[in-house]
């Protein structure tokens, strides 16, 4: 039976110009972090895209679980949790330094100098 569960989790999206502040190995440290969680349910977000990650106190967390890997399957085994979060992260790490750079070009973000 299909559930539909709404919460307002708050934080920033990380699709958005506040979202962008993060660094760059903070950014791959709490979404790897996040996806792990996640794999403790033998699932992967399937829709990976900065529109479904929010940074909430300190933490990242998926929202819009619409599209997971093992819908109507068996659960995933380790190798492929594993597997599936490595080949996430390397492509999702550049897509988030691609929005940071289009808020740097936009000059929504600027690069501090200390």
């Amino acid at each position: 039976m299909p559930v539909l569960l709404m919460s307002d989790i708050g934080g920033i999206c990380l699709a958005v110009s506040e979202g962008g502040m993060l660094e760059l190995d903070e950014f791959c440290y709490l979404v790897c972090q996040a996806l792990t969680m996640l794999s403790c349910f033998r699932v992967l977000q399937d829709d990976i895209k900065l529109d479904n990650f929010h940074l909430t106190n300190g933490r990242v967390m998926v929202v819009n679980l619409e599209m997971t890997s093992n819908k109507n399957q068996e659960p995933l085994m380790d190798k492929q949790l594993e597997f599936g979060i490595d080949y996430v992260m390397d492509s999702f790490a550049k897509s988030y330094e691609d929005n940071q750079y289009c808020f740097w070009e936009d000059r929504i973000l600027s690069v501090g100098v200390k």
